[in-house]
């Protein structure tokens, strides 16, 4: 079967990628033709990717902002070799259609699946982007499949349950990353429909499904010290931006190593991947920083703000008997923790057999 994959897999980000390319290769791995369709989607064209326009720093400097005038070419350099470590990733392990936008889909697929990753996210999309909803040109026969697809409640209950509904009609089976956006879609969404919609189930993210094999053919072109306690905050905490770092460092002398960090400008999708693998212990804010964690069965210290968005791995931890792993931005880490990963990867294989249960399913109904 030829299968099409729609997510965020343009975005500067280094789950976005990942998760993009673990999908292809679980597709593959079930023998299906797999590729991810090159959409355009407007919000990270706009952000992640703008074009510098050749007065761009004219006109800062016409309007005043002198500081931004001056760091102009500091910036533009630093962005476009960021863009081409990712670039090059895409380029290396993706097989990209030919680049397109929602009028433009291409029509040669058997089933086209949607997700991983918040593609249903009105904040990210800046709306609901019609494609990640099912709502494009696509052949009669073909199937459209949500995987994994991430929000939040919140995000959900901004729309109407008519508009919702409606949307989530567009898909022939529906699988959500989030046990409270399953619930929400079951309990509330469904029961009270004048529509036909699938019922929700819960997947996990294709980096985790594809297993670690899929990742142990990642190399990194730094060299790295033998023992390192690696952090990653992929969002600031507002209240003291360094707490990550702080934690890590106070860990590293308990452990007594070295502090290394993932280097947004530097270190590409695969050297995210290899930092994770060889540290003695993860300390992170960031799903995807949480899920390789798990992979490679690192000592891992999942930082909670006491936000929604720690639900995205919170979640995670709690289904798979790793509550352990998750802390307080406030609470003191203790490097003596048992990590039982006998009794965690035994919860990781029910849910990953779970999930391709409903892909099979899914492609094949």
């Amino acid at each position: 079967m030829k299968v099409g994959i729609l997510t965020f897999h343009r975005a500067i980000n280094y789950g976005a990628v990942l998760q993009a390319y673990a999908t292809q290769q679980v597709l593959i791995s079930m023998g299906h033709d797999a590729y991810v369709i090159n959409y355009l989607i407007p919000c990270v064209e706009n952000s992640d990717r703008a074009p510098f326009l050749p007065n761009g720093k004219m006109n800062l400097f016409i309007h005043g902002h002198i500081r931004s005038w001056w760091l102009y070419d500091s910036n533009k350099c630093n962005t476009l070799k960021k863009r081409k470590l990712w670039d090059d990733f895409l380029a290396y392990r993706l097989r990209l259609t030919e680049s397109c936008l929602q009028d433009s889909i291409p029509q040669d697929f058997d089933a086209y699946i949607i997700g991983s990753d918040q593609v249903w996210s009105s904040y990210i999309c800046n709306g609901l982007d019609p494609v990640y909803w099912g709502n494009f040109k696509h052949p009669e026969d073909s199937r459209v499949i949500a995987y994994a697809a991430s929000t939040s409640v919140t995000d959900m209950k901004k729309q109407s349950p008519d508009t919702l509904c409606g949307l989530m009609s567009n898909f022939n089976s529906i699988s959500v990353r989030d046990e409270k956006v399953m619930s929400f879609i079951n309990k509330e969404l469904i029961l009270n429909s004048n529509y036909s919609i699938p019922h929700a189930f819960l997947t996990i993210d294709p980096t985790i499904l594809g297993g670690r094999n899929i990742w142990d053919t990642f190399t990194s072109k730094h060299s790295l010290p033998e023992k390192y306690i690696l952090y990653f905050a992929a969002r600031t905490y507002k209240p003291n931006p360094n707490a990550i770092r702080e934690k890590a460092m106070q860990l590293a002398d308990k452990f007594g190593c070295r502090v290394l960090s993932i280097n947004f400008g530097e270190d590409s999708p695969e050297d995210f991947v290899v930092k994770i693998k060889n540290a003695e212990a993860v300390i992170s804010s960031s799903f995807h920083g949480v899920a390789f964690s798990l992979i490679f069965n690192k000592p891992l210290f999942a930082i909670a703000y006491g936000d929604e968005q720690d639900s995205r791995y919170v979640n995670l931890l709690n289904n798979i008997g790793a509550q352990k792993m998750i802390h307080g931005i406030d609470e003191d880490l203790d490097p003596d923790i048992d990590f039982d990963y006998d009794k965690i990867n035994i919860n990781i294989e029910r849910l990953r057999t779970a999930s391709l249960d409903y892909l099979t399913k899914s492609l094949n109904s």
